[in-house]
């Protein structure tokens, strides 16, 4: 089991918050990019710094009541 998943699972039990959570998940996308070769690092970096928690967070509640609509 990988250090990010292994996080993932910590994170979940031990009742963080759902930012908590997100910072986590992204802190485990951006340890991934170093795995890439240097040259597509910073793009892969900067990919999991789009998107910030409230973005993140208005989207998912948007689409969470999009689907109780119908």
């Amino acid at each position: 089991m990988n250090y990010y998943r292994l996080s993932l699972i910590f994170l979940t039990l031990s009742g963080c918050s759902n930012q908590q959570i997100y910072d986590g998940i992204q802190r485990g996308n951006q340890f991934d990019c170093y795995k890439l070769p240097l040259a597509q690092q910073d793009d892969c970096i900067e990919d999991t710094r789009s998107i910030s928690y409230e973005e993140y967070k208005r989207e998912r509640d948007k689409t969470l009541t999009d689907s109780n609509v119908k």
